[in-house]
């Protein structure tokens, strides 16, 4: 990520440092998944900035390292992707046939896994936190099935460390 002031000759200055530097390593930027964010400008001066350096404009509904850019990270839109990502990979699982214990690992190595980044870098709103948690419940305790299962322990017992009584969830 690169800032700078909207103008032509700071445009070019970046573009002659990016040569330089690519040159210096060997190595070329994609234009086409590389862009260009100007804010407080005309349209004209974008487009012509655009192609100045040679990218596309961009705007902040973008994924950057795989994550979102947004600016208000409690949206319950910005979470669902992810939510969305869990339920396909719980659907997925849930008609294999596995006893507890089976469940239990794919929950913890493979489930648990899947928001870790996402949570590193946003704070995660109580009802999207709440649904992921009811995402692994149901696959613990019965899979796809539309039966409403009775659960066997309380959600806070699970999560306490196998010494304590729970299952280290």
């Amino acid at each position: 990520m690169l800032f700078y002031q909207v103008s032509s000759r700071e445009a070019k200055r970046i573009k002659y440092s990016l040569h330089d530097f690519m040159a210096a390593l060997g190595t070329l930027v994609n234009n086409e998944k590389s862009s260009i964010f100007i804010f407080n400008t005309s349209m004209n001066i974008q487009t012509f900035l655009a192609r100045l350096m040679s990218f596309g404009i961009g705007s902040l509904s973008i994924k950057y390292l795989g994550m979102p850019l947004a600016f208000n990270s409690l949206k319950k839109s910005c979470w669902q992707t992810l939510l969305q990502k869990i339920q396909m990979k719980f659907n997925n699982l849930a008609f294999r046939a596995l006893n507890l214990e089976g469940r239990k690992n794919i929950l913890k190595v493979f489930l648990q896994s899947i928001p870790i980044y996402e949570l590193l870098g946003m704070v995660v709103p109580k009802n999207s936190c709440s649904k992921m948690v009811d995402i692994f419940k149901k696959f613990l305790w019965g899979g796809a099935q539309q039966l409403k299962k009775w659960a066997l322990f309380s959600w806070p017992k699970l999560m306490k460390p196998n010494m304590e009584g729970g299952l280290s969830i």
